[in-house]
């Protein structure tokens, strides 16, 4: 199966719901256009106008109903249909529910209400991923990049209207996609469809947008949670909440079990993932798929032209076969040619293992990454760093770091001394149970120092935040248990957590001694406790003497 392929089942099994809102949707014959009309799985259900002699100005090209409604059947979406244009303002968190919504351009207008729904949606909800599909016979596709970008110059706000390609466009997480109704393409509108095929370009086309080789297993992993409902809500049944209450009294103290539930919550959907197999998404045969996808030998052009490798015959075969080798083995094993008669490809591959190279990304570019070191980066983070899903106040705990905030001093110094100075970072390595309920007069926290380095040095923390810069931060920490600092937190009320205060675009904590520190990241709760073991460890080690022989003979 192609990676398109697939993209596409990923997301086959994430859409559930369809939402079609179009003013001329009719009960089948084109010539038929109800006032109201609402069609809930196959059946569809026509309330024609109160005064039938009356006749209704025509707003477009018509939409055939039935065949909408059965085709997202056939995908396992049920789809709702909605004549009436007010439903964009009276009901638009409503509509939002939906996995996809489908648009009609002009509703009664030249498509201002569409397009004003569509960027106020994208920037009130800038995490959700929204996938919106523009189903018209408008043929004008400037008009509606530009309204559009219009509606969205009034919000006021940071972004603009991204075009990705010929009538597809993005505003934050909203991906928008333009389908001509009637059944030509024109030099702007790349894509028609019928009612009966519509369905199936929306897969094709979204499944390129927003799919991905993690992506797809994500999307899977969502589905097997959303199958897996009831079960899930069954291992918490009411019959253990009196349990509950119990262990909240015997803790000590008792408000401590209220955040017991995340970790057993976490803990069962980790059980549900691992049973649906979602790992098995990334096995190889995925991976091989990808890398066909992103054209292999395009990705590998630089190496090619390199050492000239076009012109060994069926290149593209040995190369596929020396990545596959690669990725089944790994870069460090020892190939010989009884294995692949693509040693030679394999040698060249294997120079990115150097120092030099891991360090700049270059194999992470060789497949394909724009900005290899920031993909580096951010899968990085992923593995080691807590993501805030919401606007909250960091806390001062265990994994957190920070930057020390110095303005306007010692500028006697040159800029690059200023500049090293005033860029001093720490990892907080206080133990977990000792960051909570701080006493009002504060508490005395232990920082790890941590240097900042460039990437051609070693380093033991990256990360990137661009709520203080957008260039990469890379760290080295200081292994000698002496530098080890004590800073003093007080917290704003007695009895609870130091928290940060927001100033403009970042979180600072702000130290009994009128030191300022600048949020920067926060390790999840194991790299955290990777970093409070090294310096333990370091703290309980014993020095004795004994003979050096002795020592150099031992394991």
């Amino acid at each position: 199966m192609a990676f398109k392929d697939d993209s596409q089942k990923a997301l086959e099994n994430y859409w559930r719901t369809a939402v079609v809102i179009d003013d001329a949707a009719s009960g089948g014959a084109p010539e038929d256009v109800p006032q109201q009309l609402q069609a809930v799985g196959r059946d569809t259900v026509v309330q024609q106008s109160a005064e039938p002699e009356q006749a209704r100005e025509f707003l477009g090209a018509p939409l055939n109903a039935p065949a909408l409604v059965e085709a997202f059947l056939e995908k396992n979406i049920l789809c709702t249909i909605l004549t009436s244009k007010d439903v964009l303002e009276k009901n638009s968190d409503a509509l939002l529910r939906s996995d996809i919504l489908v648009l009609d351009w002009k509703l009664g207008d030249d498509g201002c209400m569409t397009a004003r729904f569509i960027t106020d949606c994208a920037c009130k909800h800038r995490n959700a991923l929204r996938m919106i599909c523009i189903y018209t016979s408008e043929i004008d596709i400037e008009s509606i990049e530009k309204k559009l970008d219009n509606e969205l110059k009034k919000q006021k706000n940071s972004s603009s209207l991204k075009i990705i390609n010929n009538g597809i466009y993005s505003i934050y997480s909203t991906y928008i996609l333009v389908v001509n109704k009637k059944d030509f393409k024109t030099d702007t509108i790349k894509r028609a469809a019928d009612e009966a095929h519509l369905p199936e370009v929306l897969f094709s086309e979204f499944a390129q947008l927003v799919g991905g080789l993690l992506r797809n297993a994500v999307f899977h992993a969502i589905s097997a949670i959303r199958n897996n409902t009831y079960t899930l809500l069954n291992r918490f049944h009411p019959e253990l909440d009196s349990a509950f209450v119990s262990h909240r009294a015997f803790s000590n103290p008792c408000e401590d079990t209220e955040e017991h539930i995340i970790p057993m919550i976490a803990s069962e959907i980790g059980n549900i993932l691992h049973q649906a197999k979602i790992s098995s998404e990334l096995k190889l045969d995925k991976i091989k798929n990808w890398i066909e996808y992103i054209n292999i030998e395009k990705i590998f052009s630089d190496l090619t032209q390199q050492k000239n490798f076009k012109n060994s015959l069926n290149f593209k075969e040995k190369l596929e076969k020396a990545i596959e080798l690669i990725l089944t083995s790994g870069i460090d094993k020892k190939y010989n040619e009884s294995e692949s008669n693509n040693l030679y490809i394999i040698e060249e591959i294997k120079k990115y293992k150097s120092a030099s190279n891991i360090k700049k990304s270059n194999l992470t570019k060789l497949f394909g990454a724009q900005n290899p070191s920031l993909a580096d980066i951010k899968l990085s983070m992923l593995m080691s760093c807590v993501y805030f899903y919401q606007d909250i106040i960091p806390i001062m705990q265990s994994g957190t770091i920070i930057k020390e905030k110095i303005d306007n001093l010692h500028e006697n110094l040159h800029d690059n001394e200023n500049k090293k100075i005033n860029e001093k970072y720490y990892c907080c390595i206080q133990p977990p149970c000792d960051c909570y309920r701080i006493e009002s007069k504060g508490r005395p926290f232990l920082f790890i120092p941590l240097e900042k380095v460039n990437n051609e040095s070693l380093f033991d923390i990256s990360f990137v935040n661009e709520d203080i810069s957008k260039d990469p931060v890379y760290l080295s920490k200081n292994k000698k248990i002496y530098n080890l600092e004590v800073i003093s937190f007080a917290p704003q009320k007695d009895n609870e957590n130091i928290c940060a205060i927001q100033e403009e675009e970042t979180y600072i904590f702000n130290s009994t001694d009128g030191r300022k520190f600048v949020f920067c990241a926060q390790l999840n709760e194991i790299h955290a406790l990777r970093f409070i073991q090294t310096y333990s460890s370091t703290l309980a080690r014993i020095g004795l003497m004994e003979s050096d022989w002795q020592r150099r003979c031992s394991k």
